[in-house]
């Protein structure tokens, strides 16, 4: 098993969650400033954020047994924007996955 280490890291939205997905499936929903924790199996893994109709890129993540992986979400201050909000919304919120 490997571990993923998720943050949000914002206060924009802080009364709504934002949703993490790791190949399609929900594993966690966080406010602003909270953390979770999430035991995957070893492999490859899409992960993405998502909040409302606002989503982020997909980020690829290789796990190995034992592994714990940091992932940081946000909602940037321009993802608010009417290009943002509407036009781009599948790629509006940050996701950044490392180790």
């Amino acid at each position: 098993m490997a571990t993923l280490n998720v943050f949000r890291n914002d206060a924009v939205g802080l009364l709504g969650r934002m949703t993490l997905k790791v190949d399609g499936r929900t594993v966690a929903r966080l406010r602003g400033g909270q953390t979770a924790s999430i035991d995957l199996a070893a492999g490859r893994h899409e992960v993405r954020a998502h909040m409302s109709w606002q989503a982020s890129e997909p980020v690829t993540v290789h796990l190995a047994d034992g592994d714990e992986v940091a992932v940081e979400m946000w909602t940037p201050e321009f993802s608010g924007t009417v290009g943002n909000t509407f036009w781009r919304a599948r790629r509006a919120l940050g996701l950044k996955v490392g180790s």
